[in-house]
């Protein structure tokens, strides 16, 4: 980071730094090896193999989280997400029950501008052919029973994505 040198570093440029390292000695695929030896680990069976990347510029703190169906794996979710780290998490359904995955969790940290923000990531992985994946992010103006609505009824928004 030879731009700053001398120079104080704002988030923005913390944020922009982590976004250009995405991939920096191969951390991105070390987090997905590590869910997918967590989902090697577990078995056959629904579940979600969750990756996030945190590239804020703080450093994100898990205040909440909710699950419809499944619970979390052998590994807990992270508690903090630092600028520019991959997080890495399994979530899985419970044995017995054809229910799938479904759950979301919540961290807060600091925005570019300084300003506190909550970052829900949610996904659906139901059990079911007749069912699709879901996954989806919002930052602040959420409620878990607000996102649960717009998943049954309007399952589209800029920031979903369906498999």
């Amino acid at each position: 980071m030879e731009r700053y040198m001398g120079k104080p570093k704002s988030r923005q440029d913390r944020a922009r730094e982590a976004w250009n390292q995405i991939s920096k000695d191969d951390k991105d695929a070390n987090a997905t090896r590590y869910v997918e030896g967590l989902k090697s680990m577990y078995g056959n069976g629904q579940s979600t193999l969750c990756l996030v990347y945190n590239a804020t510029g703080d450093t994100l703190r898990k205040v909440d989280n909710h699950d419809w169906y499944g619970y979390i794996g052998s590994a807990p979710y992270p508690d903090e997400i630092g600028n520019g780290q991959w997080a890495a998490f399994h979530h899985v359904h419970r044995a017995g029950e054809p229910s799938g995955s479904v759950g979301a969790v919540v961290y807060r940290g600091k925005n570019g501008e300084g300003e506190q923000k909550d970052y829900l990531v949610a996904w659906s992985t139901p059990w079911g052919m007749w069912y699709r994946n879901k996954s989806t992010y919002e930052t602040n103006g959420f409620s878990v029973i607000k996102l649960m609505y717009k998943w049954i009824i309007i399952p589209q928004s800029s920031n979903t994505y369906e498999q």
